[in-house]
């Protein structure tokens, strides 16, 4: 994937969620990307708090993209996305149509496990479940906020070098089979 890899497999986990909540607990547009202090009209949140470089995989050695050039290895990356609940509604009713929303939320991400990129590439969807202070950093000052969220990592996220260098190739092999 090029450098919009991590874009496209936001706008990918969104599409996922819209598909299938909509239209039974809420319009399409009503799931976006947000953080959680700026959230504007949407219900249900999708906020990337943390990218690094996956420990799981990893790409080493260069590939061949022509036969006189290679490219450099691509950065394999995790993202980290909370995905939380808005919803407004009367507080007699509002946990548990939240509750309810993130079942389906977990449901939807159980059974799509496995996003497929343009380039044919794999990126799995996982529940995780961040310690409570890493969740505190996540909310930040906005802690009075907190709400219940589900917690997904999108692993193996491939972004490609743009670095390639000039190779030269063997031209001539000789074998000389004299004995001494």
């Amino acid at each position: 994937m090029k450098y919009t890899a991590i874009a496209q497999v936001s706008r990918q986990l969104v599409g996922l969620l819209r598909e299938g909540l909509a239209p039974q607990l809420l319009r399409e547009d009503a799931v976006g990307l947000c953080a959680p202090d700026n959230r504007g009209d949407f219900s249900l949140g999708v906020y990337l708090y943390n990218v690094q470089q996956s420990e799981h995989a990893r790409i080493s050695g260069r590939s061949n993209q022509t036969l006189f050039t290679q490219k450099y290895p691509p950065l394999v990356l995790d993202l980290f996305y909370m995905i939380t609940p808005y919803l407004k509604s009367d507080v007699k009713f509002l946990f548990e149509e939240e509750q309810t929303l993130l079942g389906r939320v977990f449901q939807i991400i159980n059974d799509n496990s496995l996003l497929t990129q343009e380039e044919g590439e794999t990126v799995t969807l996982e529940l995780c479940s961040p310690t409570l202070e890493e969740r505190e950093k996540i909310w930040g000052s906005s802690s009075h906020l907190y709400r219940v969220s589900a917690f997904v990592s999108a692993r193996a996220v491939i972004v490609e070098s743009t670095r390639s260098r000039e190779v030269a190739r063997v031209r001539e092999f000789v074998v000389d089979t004299r004995q001494n």
